[in-house]
């Protein structure tokens, strides 16, 4: 029998390396050979390189991200694990829901862990095969700034969907927003928003100790709110939000602000659902139940 070889796909290898770090560590100790890859953002011979392996090889694939899962998914034949992040801007595309569940019909060998509850139960009612809902890739605790500042996580093409969502709450309590991750050249409109522009990720919480999560976009389970409720910060959050992410069944509970924004509360019995060791500790059992 040919070696089992596990490859971690994303749209680039720097994703996984930031998001699925502990994760590959800890597959790394487990067995003898892992590899990480980027399809999209990486040079073009990584795709060259992936296919030939999946027509080749005795892969096992864990894949991540829209166009990485859509392309992994091609290769039907294959085993592995698909971790659907979020629909994101195309959340209300039908097209693509009905390509994906079209994918996730023909590769029945595979397993698909979803990170948004609200998608979770979508695809669930239109295939039979092996979905199973992990509320995202792990908090950790990061260092807070002042509780009287208000702080949301964006980047320049995410606000343009979200930025009507922080405006809102903003105008509602008189008080501007600081936005890290984007630059103010390409978001002139926001004029009630303070632009941090991008930090290191130890420091992504210093320029405020609320922690603003808008509707618009459409993740998974955003990896910023899991770290925010890791962190302890005080959270107000959209109320299509908190029913998208699940956090009513995780623990959460809600005070309702004003009509469409909600104050999360329990922060502590979810933070328990969503920190780091428990969320990697999920996938480690089910991707070492499929292998």
């Amino acid at each position: 029998m040919r070696e089992q070889k596990i490859i971690m796909v994303n749209d680039t290898e720097a994703i996984n390396n930031i998001y699925r770090e502990k994760l590959l560590k800890i597959l790394r100790s487990k067995f003898k050979n892992v590899s990480s890859m980027g399809l999209f953002g990486d040079r073009f011979i990584s795709k060259v390189k992936f296919m030939l392996l999946a027509i080749f090889s005795n892969i096992f694939v864990i894949s991540s991200n829209l166009r990485s899962n859509v392309f992994s998914l091609g290769f039907f034949w294959t085993r592995g694990v698909v971790i659907l992040n979020g629909m994101g801007r195309f959340r209300k595309s039908k097209t693509l829901r009905i390509l994906l569940i079209a994918l996730f019909n023909i590769n029945y060998r595979k397993s698909f862990l979803i990170q948004s509850y609200a998608d979770y139960r979508y695809f669930n009612r239109y295939s039979n095969k092996n979905f199973y809902w992990v509320p995202g890739s792990g908090g950790v605790c990061k260092k807070i700034g002042s509780c009287q500042s208000l702080l949301s996580v964006q980047r320049n093409d995410k606000l343009n969907l979200t930025g009507a969502s922080l405006l809102e709450f903003s105008n509602y309590i008189e008080q501007k927003v600081n936005i890290v991750g984007c630059t103010n050249e390409s978001t002139k409109n926001f004029s009630n928003f303070n632009f941090i522009g991008r930090v290191e990720s130890k420091n992504i919480f210093l320029s405020g100790g609320v922690f603003l999560q808008p509707k618009g976009y459409g993740e998974g389970f955003p990896h910023t709110l899991a770290d925010a409720i890791v962190s302890k910060m005080k959270i107000y959050i959209s109320s299509s939000e908190y029913v998208r992410y699940g956090l009513h069944k995780l623990g959460g509970r809600r005070d309702v602000i004003f009509k469409g924004w909600f104050l999360l509360k329990n922060t502590n019995l979810v933070a328990q659902e969503v920190n780091e060791e428990k969320i990697v500790n999920v996938y480690l059992e089910l991707i070492s139940k499929n292998i």
